[in-house]
């Protein structure tokens, strides 16, 4: 399936829906115990948000997440 825009309104919702849960399923995952694979894992993140459109891609990652309403994988581990 191709999209034709990049819009935070039409890529955050397919990510939340699709990769999200990927990312969510193991407690082993959230459970890191070496650093490269919490950047692993938040890479995933990082790079669904650098790809959207609208000047998101300029921001830094921290203020990405916040502007199109997702929360650090590393910080939502820690709340589980």
């Amino acid at each position: 399936m191709k999209f034709m825009g990049r819009s935070s309104e039409i890529i955050i919702p397919l990510y939340k829906c699709r990769v999200n849960p990927q990312l969510e399923y193991c407690c082993q995952i959230w459970n890191p115990c070496y650093i490269e694979d919490i950047r692993l894992i938040e890479g995933v993140q990082h790079c669904a948000t650098s790809k959207l459109g609208s000047g998101t891609e300029k921001l830094r990652y921290d203020d990405r997440i916040k502007h199109v309403g997702l929360m650090s994988l590393v910080y939502k581990e820690s709340k589980i």
